[in-house]
């Protein structure tokens, strides 16, 4: 801009000038007497200006913004849960002298009622019936026998060479059972039924020595059932078995004798015959179905050889 006004200045004394040198020279010459012809001024052709194209600043690119990274925040590892030590089972404190003491007391308070159940049980065992023995080398009646209620049992042998029968009689005379019936020498056992609590009497037709054991059935009833399922003898015997199942039961039995084989199951509570099982002369091998409950019983044989009954 400042260069394009120079021009313009200089070119105006250029002008300036050649209208003062033109002045000049007309004054010298002598003028004409006709009329004065103006001169016409010479008419400048303006020059163009030039149209000052303002200079477009360019603009300046516009700073990319950088986005501002968002900071994250650190994700804390976790620590390691620590494994817990098992905690050692603390041994029981050592007793104290007091505690021993009352541990001693405890001992000796169970050592004392422990003597003292022993004792009850010797004295119930003292209190039982004892077994009532008679014996003989003939025929004789033994009369005042008390017994109570349930089955009695009679272990008898015999060493004479004829009849040796005994029997078991009610307070009336009545028979109440038949415990032997046989000839020549005999040993056997046998169960007999009481019906009540009572006073009985006993028959017996011998020609030589015998004895007899009359056990109640206040101490059979604290025997123990004989080892089963196999029970083996010989000649009569009566025993407490225990039958295992309720329901049907098979017995299986051999004798190997000559004369009657007769099994009897004998009710535990009242002596009765609950089941005849086998009623045979001679040998036998055989089985008998049994319907039975579950419990003790007692188990009569009648035979004179050996037997073996078995539970299956």
């Amino acid at each position: 801009m400042l260069k394009f006004r120079s021009v313009m200045l200089v070119y105006v004394l250029v002008l300036s000038l050649l209208g003062l040198v033109a002045c000049g020279e007309a004054s010298t010459a002598t003028p004409l007497p006709t009329a004065t012809v103006p001169v016409a001024t010479p008419t400048i052709a303006p020059t163009a200006t030039a149209t000052p194209i303002p200079a477009t600043a360019t603009p300046a690119p516009t700073p990319t913004l950088v986005p501002t990274a968002t900071p994250i925040p650190p994700t804390s590892t976790p620590k390691p849960t620590a494994t817990p030590i098992p905690t050692p089972t603390p041994l029981p404190p050592t007793a104290t002298p007091n505690v021993q003491a009352t541990q001693a007391a405890q001992a000796a308070a169970t050592a004392a009622v422990q003597q003292k159940a022993t004792a009850n049980a010797q004295a119930t065992v003292a209190a039982l019936p004892k077994p009532q023995t008679f014996s003989g080398n003939s025929d004789k009646v033994i009369t005042g026998v008390k017994l109570t209620s349930g089955p009695a049992r009679f272990v008898m042998s015999y060493s004479g060479s004829r009849n040796f029968i005994v029997q078991f009689l009610d307070s009336n005379g009545e028979t109440v059972a038949l415990a032997a019936n046989t000839i020549g020498a005999y040993q056997g056992t046998v169960y007999v039924p009481v019906a009540s609590s009572n006073s009985y009497a006993i028959q017996v037709q011998a020609t030589g020595n015998w004895k007899i054991d009359v056990l109640d059935n206040l101490v059979l009833s604290q025997e123990n059932t004989a080892p089963g399922p196999v029970y083996k003898g010989h000649g009569d015997s009566a025993i407490l078995i225990a039958i295992p199942k309720e329901g049907l039961n098979i017995f299986k039995m051999t004798h190997n004798g000559k004369r009657n084989f007769i099994v009897q199951i004998i009710s535990a509570k009242d002596g009765s015959m609950a089941a005849l099982l086998a009623n045979v002369i001679g040998s036998y091998n055989g089985e008998k179905a049994q319907r039975a409950e579950q419990g003790n019983y007692f188990f009569q044989v009648q035979a004179d050889g050996d037997w073996t009954v078995e539970i299956a």
